[in-house]
């Protein structure tokens, strides 16, 4: 929906039309809450499945990086993967539940992932939504089209390396039902120094899309507005969309009134095009 929002927020200043047939009322979506470590997010999970809710923890590879010989490896530690997460969540369990205040009750994992047979994944599904699972571990093959009312923990690994509209859908799985939900954003920096992601701290400040998709759309850029590219540098040479747009919209209704006006403006646009076949048209 994000990537919607921005490509309409680029566009409908300058003449395209749109209009927004919908609209999530603020609350729909779980508070997300950046986390720098394991053991706070964890311990609330366990929290949760005490109580018989169930969660999520999203990760953003399925396998580990190959490293290249070609180049020295990135700085800070490698992106989290399916099955460091499982390890991560079942050598932590015992010590989540402890600080948690909850017995260490046996935890029922299931992995969903985008290589993994349809079957297989819906299988997992299955029994994810039925609570034979109490937490499943995936990538953004989750990001959409998945109903658990009763799920109320998004955990997300190295959030800082999702975009924000993977992190605001993400989000979206938890919060369905009666129950609170809360989704957590782990960061890892690759650099203690390092400055938190302006994408993490949106979703931390807002659960609006359409607020989210102006964020989206400074960070990204508006690409072209006469061409295909979709994000990146705009091919505005002044004007900034977000900063502008009231003038804009303002240029945009004055323009609309000179459309029919006789005058200067209506002789030459007739000159203009007088040899032209318009019929085509």
């Amino acid at each position: 929906m994000v990537h919607a929002l921005l490509r309409l927020l680029a566009v409908e200043p300058v003449g395209g039309d749109a209009q927004v047939v919908g609209h999530a009322e603020l609350g729909q979506h779980a508070p997300a809450l950046r986390h720098d470590g394991h053991a706070g997010p964890l311990a609330y999970l366990a929290a949760q499945v005490a109580l018989g809710n169930r969660g999520f923890v999203i990760v953003p590879l399925v396998h580990p990086p190959e490293p290249d010989p070609d180049l020295p490896p990135p700085p800070g530690p490698p992106p989290t993967h399916v099955a460091a997460a499982v390890a991560l969540i079942e050598e932590g369990w015992a010590a989540a539940c402890a600080a948690a205040g909850t017995p260490d009750h046996a935890l029922r994992l299931g992995v969903v992932h985008g290589q993994m047979k349809v079957a297989e994944r819906d299988a997992v599904m299955s029994r994810f939504r039925s609570g034979e699972v109490d937490v499943l571990v995936g990538t953004t093959v989750l990001e959409v089209g998945v109903d658990v009312p009763d799920a109320t923990v998004m955990i997300i690994l190295d959030a800082d390396r999702f975009g924000i509209a993977q992190l605001h859908q993400l989000r979206g799985r938890v919060g369905r039902g009666a129950h609170e939900s809360q989704c957590w954003l782990v960061t890892t920096p690759k650099d203690v120094d390092a400055p938190i992601s302006p994408r993490v701290e949106a979703l931390v400040a807002s659960t609006d899309g359409f607020e989210l998709a102006e964020v989206d759309l400074d960070l990204r850029g508006g690409g072209q507005l006469l061409g295909t590219r979709q994000s990146g540098l705009t091919d505005l040479k002044f004007a900034q969309l977000r900063r502008d747009r009231p003038l804009l919209e303002r240029a945009r209704e004055f323009a609309d009134e000179l459309v029919d006006v006789q005058g200067p403006l209506h002789d030459e646009v007739v000159r203009l095009f007088a040899d032209a076949d318009l019929s085509a048209g």
